[in-house]
């Protein structure tokens, strides 16, 4: 029987194959807390944590590529990485990695369960719940920190996203 480590996700990197469980669970994790309604007794720190998590595996299984075969989905989540905050189209993307957007959304399945929209949204939403979470900054702050030029827009995000609103969200703390 496998144990679970009690190491910070971050200390336990290393370990990058995932049981077929713990894929599955994740997938479900993501589509629960990014695309659907969250429960009203989650707190926003389960929530961020739970995100976290999911980034964290985003990135492990990227790093998993057989040995010979381009990281393109690696090389994909660093460029989010650096550049969420400002381009949420995935065409940017793909044309930074040389690629199409097609091209993309394969290696994107393929290698994340994902697709490059959802990998990018996933991040910003992550991002949006750390600010609400560890910050004072307004909503309007957060959606301009996070490049929503629309404070309006990102509140509908946010709500497609938790079903509830930045405030109500941080209401929840």
């Amino acid at each position: 029987m496998h144990e679970r480590s009690t190491l910070p996700a971050t200390a336990r990197l290393h370990h990058l194959a995932l049981p077929a469980g713990e894929q599955s669970a994740i997938k479900r994790l993501s589509q629960f807390y990014l695309f659907h309604h969250i429960k009203s007794e989650c707190t926003l720190k389960e929530i961020s944590e739970s995100l976290e998590n999911l980034w964290l595996t985003l990135l492990m299984r990227s790093a998993t590529s057989p040995p010979g075969k381009p990281k393109l989905a690696r090389y994909f989540l660093h460029l989010v990485e650096l550049h969420f905050k400002k381009e949420r189209r995935p065409a940017f993307y793909a044309l930074q990695l040389n690629l199409s957007s097609d091209y993309l959304r394969e290696i994107c399945r393929g290698r994340l369960r994902q697709g490059p929209f959802r990998c990018i949204a996933l991040r910003s939403a992550l991002e949006a719940l750390r600010l609400l979470e560890e910050t004072d900054l307004s909503v309007k702050e957060i959606a301009f920190r996070l490049g929503f030029e629309d404070a309006s827009y990102f509140n509908r995000f946010f709500k497609k996203h938790f079903g509830k609103t930045p405030s109500e969200m941080r209401l929840m703390g």
